[in-house]
This record gives structure tokens, C-alpha cells and sequence, in this order.
């Protein structure tokens, strides 16, 4: 479950919650097998850790991983597991992708409603990106539970160092 008000997500009958005040500490708390897993790895302090079996409210099990810039749960990847998905890149099939895509669509529009993907809540972001592509180059369809904005980030930090007529660049160095 994604709670529209906070962005927290809720699996396995509610024991399991993860928001964006998640640590990579309080995820190793759950209990659950957290492991590392493959992530975005743009800067050295970024990393991902990754769980499996994460069970919703609504009959889908989940794989997810978390990606972490130092202690701050920056985006979570949901991804649905069932048999008539590919499990993985080895067994991909373009058709069956596109199912697991179309169930990710319907479960968040069941929790966020028919216009989830024009909603910007303040504390983040939800896409469901698809494994679909022109030249059919095997990629899986994921849920991105995005809770930091890296293009926000990099606008302030292009503000800072752009000069205007007023400051000079010794004042910016």
C-alpha cells in the first residue's frame, strides 16, 4: 500500500512500513533478509540494499530495492513477482512484461487514484516505468516510489553557481 499523504508503503499486513524517513539501519531492523543489491550508484555515498517477499494489501508479492544517498532513502523499486511474469532477464518475453506493467499500473491507480500519474504530492513522486522499448531489448517494468528530487537538487545547485551581473566569481568560490 502507498499511503497518498506521506508516501510511506505498507507490506505484509502492515509490519512492514518504509517511507522517506527509512535508514538503511532502520531497514536492517525489520527483521526481513536485506541484502545488497544493484542501484543507481551515481556518487561513491550511494548505495542499495534490496528485500524480497514483500506482500500487499492486495494479493501481490513484491521484490524491492531501496536506494540509499548516505542514510537518505532517496527511491524505492517495486517490482511484482508471480508466474506469469518473467522472473527475471533470462526469461523475458516482451508480452509478459507488458502484464506485469499493466499490474503495475492497476495496483497503484487502486491506491492513488485514475490520475496518479499527474499528481505531485510534496513528498515525492510515483512512476510506473515499463520494460517496453522499440528495438524489444529485455527490461523489466518496475514501481519507482521516487522521494528525492534529484532534478530540484541539481537546479539549486546550478542557481549557486551561476553568475549574475551583481556577484562576481570570487564571491562564489
Amino acid at each position: 500500500m502507498i499511503d497518498p499523504s506521506t508516501g510511506e508503503l505498507a507490506f505484509n499486513g502492515g509490519s512492514v512500513r518504509i517511507g522517506p524517513q527509512t535508514t538503511p539501519a532502520a531497514l536492517e531492523r525489520l527483521g526481513l533478509a536485506v541484502s545488497d543489491a544493484a542501484g543507481p550508484d551515481l556518487v561513491p555515498a550511494m548505495r542499495t540494499k534490496g528485500l524480497s517477499g514483500l506482500r500487499s494489501d492486495l494479493e501481490a508479492v513484491f521484490t524491492a530495492h531501496f536506494d540509499f544517498l548516505k542514510d537518505e532513502l532517496t527511491a524505492v523499486r517495486l517490482m511484482a513477482l508471480d508466474p506469469a511474469y518473467p522472473p527475471d532477464l533470462t526469461d523475458w518475453d516482451l508480452k509478459r512484461e507488458m502484464a506485469r506493467h499493466d499490474f503495475h499500473c492497476l495496483w497503484v491507480r487502486k491506491q492513488l487514484g485514475w490520475l496518479w500519474r499527474l499528481r505531485r504530492p510534496m513528498w515525492g513522486r510515483v512512476q510506473a516505468l515499463c520494460g517496453r522499448n522499440l528495438d524489444e531489448t529485455p527490461r523489466l517494468s518496475i514501481v519507482k516510489v521516487t522521494y528525492v528530487d534529484f532534478a530540484a537538487i541539481e537546479e539549486a545547485v546550478a542557481r549557486d553557481y551561476t553568475l549574475d551581473s551583481s556577484v562576481t566569481r570570487k564571491d562564489n568560490v
